[in-house]
């Protein structure tokens, strides 16, 4: 036997049973859920093809109201599933192919209605039975996809399972044994490596913003990782000690998952050098792709003021952290992130149209990359929010263009935001069909990032849509699992707006 032909002998192929929904490849076996195993069917039918997600909705979801995230969430279960095998490569801003041969007498199109294309006996005898067993499973409870009543419960085609996305949360560097000068490393080495990974639907990366936001849900100045992991949607954290001097540069890191953690030292002339081979260490971790560039401080928070405005905000010290961040961008017109901070601190301390202001200062300027892009997309949102919260008439279409920045630059994060927002604009004018969409779909997000206060504010968005609708039982029943999550997480910065929401829910039930 040649070579080849051994080669050939080791090649998995793909066989799909259409009743059963199981894929097998090689010897791993999957049951998949219904649009998740036509996804995989879809894609394999046309394997060297590299297909859109826009093709993937309109085929396998045909014309159903579903948000994008449900291409990516099939797509990464069927890698989970398969796992170690390459089953789908990505192709980023293009779409995926599916890179396993397929048995042509094994796999069934989706509209089939019968086994005729199926030669072996024992793979009838298979997809009979369990088509019997799963015939007398919906009889009792229901198909799983054919819900239509509107409950928080997201169906088959939109909810995600945050076990398959991964997030990466970088702390702030430990740089007291570095020179006073190079002090503000500590927050650029975080921009640093988040800014060292092309975009990518399969990884979450918290810019700086959501990582004082994270920071800030725990009491402790020096948090140990799992209180971390309880209070965000980090999959892997990330904690690292820069020291040395120009010319022998040194980082101690450590790779935190929820079960393991893996250290090591990089070593440098540079501190660019040194960051620049952490970014490809984390990379081959996370099984991401970074850039091919070399880390440039050039773009980054690269100087006092910056460094010095994050710690004022870390603390807490609002008036004083906008005072350095009014200061960087007269220093640096340009940073995009400056302007982001500002504006989302003016917001915070209820001063909208100042923020209103500097978010739209901020739109004009030049976008030059992706980190310019995800700032200047959180940017429209703050000018959404201060003009909904000033009563302005554009504010619908300022939140419309936000879901649709914010979804280009696959920034899920401030799309539930978005969403969320939209929603309440609508729930404000009684358009109730128009709200509910748009909840279940920042529910999703929020789900599929798996952030606790994500996902309890996303109920507590219900309670206010189910108040105006004037339903006890419902708007009760959002206000219990969002509890349920504060409680389980121990989420003490939400109870003001729980507290907020129990006063409607006593209104509500007095007014019935």
């Amino acid at each position: 036997m040649n070579n080849n032909n051994k080669k050939a002998e080791n090649v998995n192929h793909a066989t799909f049973c259409t009743l059963t929904g199981e894929v097998s490849i090689g010897e791993q076996t999957a049951r998949l859920r219904p649009k998740t195993y036509l996804l995989a069917q879809y894609l394999s039918e046309r394997s060297g093809q590299v297909i859109s997600k826009e093709e993937l909705l309109e085929n396998v979801w045909e014309g159903s109201f579903v948000e994008e995230q449900a291409v990516f969430q099939s797509i990464n279960e069927i890698r989970k599933a398969f796992s170690p095998t390459e089953v789908i490569k990505t192709y980023p801003r293009k779409g995926y192919e599916w890179v396993v041969p397929s048995q042509p007498e094994m796999v069934e199109t989706h509209h089939q209605e019968t086994l005729g294309g199926i030669q072996r006996k024992h793979a009838i005898v298979i997809c009979v039975t369990a088509l019997v067993g799963l015939l007398l499973l919906a009889l009792l409870i229901g198909w799983p996809g054919d819900k239509t009543t509107q409950n928080i419960a997201l169906d088959d085609t939109v909810a995600p399972s945050a076990s398959t996305h991964q997030a990466l949360l970088v702390l702030p560097f430990d740089t007291r044994q570095l020179a006073q000068s190079e002090q503000w490393v500590s927050i650029g080495a975080v921009q640093a490596i988040v800014d060292g990974f092309t975009s990518t639907t399969d990884l979450t990366l918290f810019q700086v913003s959501d990582v004082l936001d994270i920071l800030a849900r725990v009491p402790s100045n020096t948090p140990e990782p799992q209180a971390l992991f309880d209070v965000s949607a980090a999959t892997h954290i990330i904690e690292a000690t820069l020291s040395g001097v120009p010319g022998e540069y040194h980082v101690a890191f450590t790779v935190y998952e929820h079960q393991s953690r893996q250290q090591g030292v990089i070593h440098g002339q540079f501190i660019e050098d040194v960051l620049s081979r952490l970014v490809e260490t984390i990379g081959r971790e996370l099984a991401a792709s970074p850039t091919a560039k070399r880390v440039l401080f050039a773009n980054q928070f690269n100087n006092a003021l910056m460094y010095n405005a994050v710690q004022l905000l870390a603390s807490n010290d609002l008036p004083s952290a906008i005072s350095f961040l009014q200061s960087a961008i007269t220093h640096a017109p340009n940073n995009l992130a400056a302007y982001f901070l500002l504006a989302k601190t003016y917001q915070q301390t209820g001063q909208y149209a100042q923020a209103l202001e500097i978010a739209q200062q901020g739109m004009g300027v030049v976008v030059t990359n992706n980190e310019d892009k995800v700032y200047q997309s959180r940017l429209n949102y703050i000018m959404a929010v201060s003009l909904f919260a000033l009563g302005d008439g554009q504010a619908k279409l300022q939140l419309e263009q936000a879901i649709q920045l914010s979804s280009e630059n696959e920034d899920w994060l401030y799309t539930a935001y978005a969403k969320a927002m939209l929603a309440q604009y609508w729930i404000k004018a009684k358009r109730f069909d128009d709200a509910l969409p748009l909840l279940q779909a920042s529910l999703a997000y929020q789900q599929m990032l798996g952030c606790p206060m994500g996902v309890a504010q996303g109920y507590l968005d219900f309670v206010d849509y189910y108040v105006a609708k004037e339903d006890v039982e419902m708007a009760n029943s959002s206000y219990n699992l969002a509890l349920q999550v504060v409680k389980e997480k121990g989420l003490t910065q939400v109870e003001p707006l729980l507290q907020a929401q129990q006063t409607k829910l006593r209104t509500l039930s007095k007014g019935q």
